[in-house]
């Protein structure tokens, strides 16, 4: 866990936060109140406070894992279906809004359609949805068809893998299983480098998401792994 790194650049930002603000008063928005965000948040803190003493930091965590009211019987996970894009395709970004903006419209923001619905090439209503044995956790979202937003290669993979996991997690290809849509993420342009994450400059070597290679920090703190060996192999050598 890169708990020193969180707080050097957490530290940077409420520096910058302090220099910036106006009324003195400065928030800080927490997905979750977990080991490496608190650590995050304390940095936060001091970057404000060495720069201006007398500013006031206001710390609101927006979900919270082990608050027992919060608590329900659903099980959430994130499938990302990851595109890469040839000649003579050169706006990723653009294919990405184009389906977010589609979602929207359709639904006004979040979709949400049960699995049933969409193997059987049905849209899910609010009928459905009530009748469902899973209770959705969102309640703002609207019952919709994915399957007019999702392009037909994308949602194969998704339910592709639905299948595969209900081989080791029985119950996941649940008619009552429900699919909440979309979610678009964009990533860095990928850097030319080699097998060991190493650019044409010798010694030079680009790792982490920055790269664009790796797309999460499990990803990312593996390639720092996989670059400090290759260095420390060389300098044996």
């Amino acid at each position: 866990k890169n708990f020193k790194m969180n707080r050097s650049i957490s530290f940077a930002l409420g520096s910058l936060a302090a220099t910036i603000t106006e009324s003195g008063k400065i928030g800080y928005v927490s997905g979750d109140e977990a080991a490496a965000v608190c650590d995050a948040c304390n940095g936060f803190m001091r970057g404000v406070h060495d720069t201006n003493p007398d500013a006031e930091v206001l710390f609101v965590s927006v979900n919270s894992y082990e608050d027992p009211a919060r608590q329900t019987g659903n099980t959430n996970f994130a499938l990302l279906v990851a595109k890469h894009f040839s000649e003579p395709f050169k706006d990723s970004n653009g294919y990405g809004e184009s389906i977010a903006r589609l979602s929207n419209m359709l639904g006004g923001g979040v979709l949400v359609q049960r699995f049933g619905d969409l193997i059987r090439g049905q849209r899910s209503t609010e009928k459905r949805i009530a009748e469902s044995f899973t209770v959705p956790t969102l309640s703002a979202a609207t019952p919709g068809d994915l399957s007019l937003v999702l392009p037909k290669r994308i949602l194969d993979g998704i339910i592709e893998m639905i299948y595969a996991l209900d081989k080791v997690a029985p119950g996941t290809a649940n008619d009552d299983t429900l699919l909440y849509g979309v979610e678009v993420k964009f990533y860095n342009m990928e850097v030319a480098v080699d097998e060991n994450l190493m650019t044409q400059d010798e010694g030079l070597y680009v790792i982490g998401d920055g790269s664009g290679i790796t797309h999460s920090l499990s990803h990312a703190s593996a390639s720092g792994v996989h670059v400090a060996r290759h260095i420390a192999a060389k300098e044996i050598l």
